[in-house]
């Protein structure tokens, strides 16, 4: 005799059959929608069905449109369009795969500060009722807000090609370091390079962007969600890699360590996120115009963003 089992994978229940001791899959429900409230955000339009979610938001003369789309039980895409520049990113949970893009184009202040507003408007209206009620938000729109997290901390000028993010290994842990008191160290792998090339030369910038280390490969969570001195690394064009103890956490100054805006968010805790967000902090990032010198722990945070889950 048949057993019929249901579990859910990434908020999608899947229909098994037991036959004789074995277990195939047969079929996938995608799970019911959700209702959200009626907007009642300034400037924030939506509309809504069962597989899809548009709207838009303006901020004084800025204007950024948004859609979301199921694609398939375990699949969906999201674009935003800021000011005319299209940014996209598609997700399929079963296949593991992802990519994001804007076409080679590049955020300007404005540009930046509008999808900044709609990420807060997004946490407004979607997050904080969702996680409040411990429900889904659902693949479109969950897209759609991770996209706006991401694209709120693009460094400015910096053009955004295609990128494509594979679902990443996970892991949890603690990198907890005492503090010594000294300055912290630089490697001396910058000293060799100002010493033996030219300012402003390519051999110099080649050699200065070969120093720089990349940071975890994967998602490396917080190992809890505690607020404390966590070790946080950066590299960036006057320095190689350096790590620093940084209080981080959701009761730090602005969520050090959450990836999003500011405490805006899905409530994933991770080192990328966090190195990042010590690297603007350090150095403008994503909120000084023009200055590129976090692109790199941007770029190794998207899959953070994109395949990341609530981890606090």
């Amino acid at each position: 005799m048949n057993r019929r089992i249901v579990i859910t994978v990434a908020g999608t229940a899947v229909v098994l059959l037991a036959l004789l001791g074995q277990t195939s899959a047969v079929a996938v429900v995608p799970p019911a929608p959700t209702p959200y409230s009626p907007v009642s955000i300034t400037g924030l339009s939506i509309a809504s069905s069962v597989d899809k979610v548009t709207g838009g938001y303006s901020r004084g003369s800025s204007v950024a449109t948004f859609e979301g789309r199921v694609t398939g039980p375990v699949s969906s895409s999201a674009t935003l369009t800021v000011n005319g520049k299209r940014i996209t990113a598609v997700r399929d949970l079963l296949s593991g795969t992802a990519s994001w893009s804007a076409d080679g184009s590049a955020l300007l202040p404005d540009d930046h500060e509008t999808v900044q507003a709609l990420s807060r408007a997004f946490d407004q209206e979607w997050v904080k009722p969702t996680l409040s009620r411990q429900g889904a938000l659902g693949g479109q729109r969950d897209l759609l807000v991770r996209l706006a997290m991401l694209v709120s901390e693009a460094p400015l000028g910096v053009n955004l090609e295609r990128q494509q993010v594979p679902r990443p290994g996970e892991r949890r842990l603690d990198k907890k370091f005492a503090m010594t008191g000294a300055a912290p160290a630089v490697e001396s792998c910058l000293s060799d390079v100002m010493a033996t090339t030219t300012a402003a030369t390519p051999e110099r910038i080649s050699a200065v962007a070969a120093c720089q280390q990349s940071n975890e490969d994967g998602i490396l969570y917080f190992g809890d969600c505690s607020t404390y001195g966590r070790w946080l690394c950066h590299d960036a064009d006057s320095h190689c890699f350096l790590c620093e103890t940084i209080s981080a956490g959701p009761s730090s100054s602005e969520c050090m360590g959450e990836c999003g805006p500011g405490c805006n968010g899905l409530n994933i805790y991770t080192y990328d996120c966090g190195d990042h967000d010590r690297c603007g902090r350090a150095h403008g990032g994503s909120t000084n115009p023009w200055d590129a010198e976090c692109g790199d722990e941007y770029f190794e945070a998207d899959d953070d963003f994109l395949w990341g889950w609530p981890n606090c």
